[in-house]
């Protein structure tokens, strides 16, 4: 899995860890870690919508994600347009090392 500024995220389950449910309207999860720090505790909680309240929110969201990616790439251009150079953020553990060049 990657996080949006592309480093690698890597998560084990242990099969003896796992417990899930059969499927229903509701969706309740969470996720604990536990380490010799302490412990992490991730929850999300939902339920099952119809299928024309779920179409009516995609066609809501996905202009908004457009709109958003494409201002990214405007910001891009117009960066490239000063010819400031491309500078790339270490892969984790790599301080300093470059991860290459756009081609």
């Amino acid at each position: 899995m990657l996080n949006p500024y592309g480093a690698r995220r890597a998560h084990l389950v242990r099969p003896g860890d796992l417990n899930v449910p059969p499927p229903d309207g509701r969706l309740t999860l969470t996720v604990r870690l536990q380490t010799e720090a302490g412990a992490h505790v991730a929850s999300v909680r939902g339920h099952r919508i119809a299928t024309a309240p779920r179409l009516r929110m995609l066609l809501r969201a996905a202009p908004a994600a457009l709109i958003g990616a494409g201002l990214v790439q405007a910001q891009r251009i117009a960066l490239a347009i000063r010819r400031l150079p491309l500078r790339y953020r270490p892969l984790r553990g790599q301080v300093g090392a470059p991860r290459g060049v756009l081609g």
